[in-house]
């Protein structure tokens, strides 16, 4: 292998001179930072004429350059695209949905923030058009995915653009069905003071009431008795019936949506990283006309999320995100057992700006949640991005 003391590199390339030690490198710059506490202009100060970046280094910048510069004009393109039209209509690829406008003031309160800080990437525009696509026909969308990667995010984010009320519920086990559905309690009559029995809908019929997005995250890990009620609900017409308040039916308002999200697709996991994950029945999953497998955003994307919503700087960014990368790939080559999602770099982004010390920050917001062979290979890529 190639060292400091060759000239050139493995294939065949041609380094730059190092003046003060002598040793070869493609890129001078943090070798004469970190070894001899000098800055690039020191350097040919002190030598003049003598190059710091080899051809090779030189064409690779310029190349990640032109990329990074398309990349941010695809972005701003997609933005421009999506929030152009009327002010009545959202567009988003062919998909056409229209904005929400008879909202009462308790409907307003379900509307999801936007956050201005929302890359929009061209893998996150393109998913926002199926979502769309489903919303504009009336289908029930499935989003599956790692753990982390801005599935619910991106509901969110489309909802607020669209001034959408949006209701949201975790399927955990321990869900009942009277919290799903309903149930009869006992209130205070406001006239007579006596106390009563009355119905209290559940989230799943106050959302079809009233025409909200109905938000159901881990939708692998439901209990059965939550899924065979919203069966009903998932075909055409979406009718629910409450047979605890006497037979009731609720029709859906024509806005009322079901999107799921998971990290499986009901098939299961063999990964062992999702724990109390159930096998769907098929029946049930042919009931989502829309269903979308989504990953990590790309490393240019990543980095641009770590930088605005943590202030990290851009090298930084970088290196964490390659990281992350690294992770994924021994992921998937059962190198590790642990993954790196895009909510955990974040963590460590707001916790390195905090502390002002990376390695600190990624024992508290990565590394100490993790085995030890798991935290030790995550210990060694830091040590080798940063020394």
């Amino acid at each position: 292998m190639p060292s400091p003391k060759d000239s050139h590199d493995s294939r065949g390339r041609a380094k730059v001179k190092c003046e003060v030690c002598g040793l070869w490198y493609h890129r001078l710059d943090v070798h004469i930072a970190k070894k001899h506490g000098m800055n690039v202009e020191q350097y040919q100060a002190t030598h003049p004429g003598c190059p710091t970046i080899s051809e090779a280094a030189s064409q690779a910048a310029s190349s990640a350059a032109v990329k990074k510069a398309s990349h941010a004009k695809v972005v701003r393109e997609a933005k421009e695209e999506t929030f152009s039209g009327d002010k009545d209509t959202f567009r988003i690829g062919v998909a056409r949905l229209k904005m929400r406008k008879d909202l009462s003031e308790v409907d307003k309160f379900h509307v999801p923030d936007y956050d201005p800080k929302y890359n929009l990437g061209m893998m996150e525009r393109e998913n926002w058009e199926y979502i769309a696509l489903g919303v504009q026909d009336s289908e029930n969308v499935f989003i599956s995915g790692p753990t982390g990667c801005g599935k619910s995010l991106g509901v969110l984010q489309l909802a607020a653009a669209l001034n959408q009320p949006v209701q949201r519920i975790n399927l955990h086990g321990e869900v009942r069905a009277s919290d799903f559905v309903g149930d009869k309690t006992v209130d205070v009559d406001p006239e007579s003071g006596q106390a009563v029995v009355v119905w209290k809908d559940g989230i799943l019929p106050n959302a079809m009431r009233n025409g909200h997005w109905l938000l159901l995250d881990e939708l692998d890990a439901a209990p059965a008795h939550v899924l065979f009620v919203l069966q009903s609900v998932l075909e055409k017409g979406m009718r629910l019936v409450l047979s605890n308040n006497n037979g009731e039916i609720v029709k859906a308002h024509e806005s009322f949506r079901i999107i799921a999200t998971a990290n499986t697709f009901g098939r299961g996991d063999d990964s062992g990283m999702y724990g109390g994950t159930n096998i769907l029945n098929e029946a049930f999953l042919d009931r989502f006309g829309i269903v979308i497998l989504v990953d990590y955003p790309g490393e240019l994307t990543e980095r641009d999320i770590i930088v605005e919503r943590t202030g990290l700087n851009g090298d930084d960014a970088s290196k964490m995100v390659k990281i992350a990368h690294d992770v994924r790939k021994a992921l998937e080559n059962e190198t590790v057992f642990c993954s790196f999602s895009t909510r955990r770099l974040v963590a460590w982004a707001q916790a390195s700006v905090r502390l002002g010390d990376v390695k600190r920050a990624v024992k508290i917001s990565v590394t100490n949640r993790l085995s030890a062979e798991d935290a030790t290979f995550i210990s060694g890529l830091v040590q080798r991005y940063w020394g």
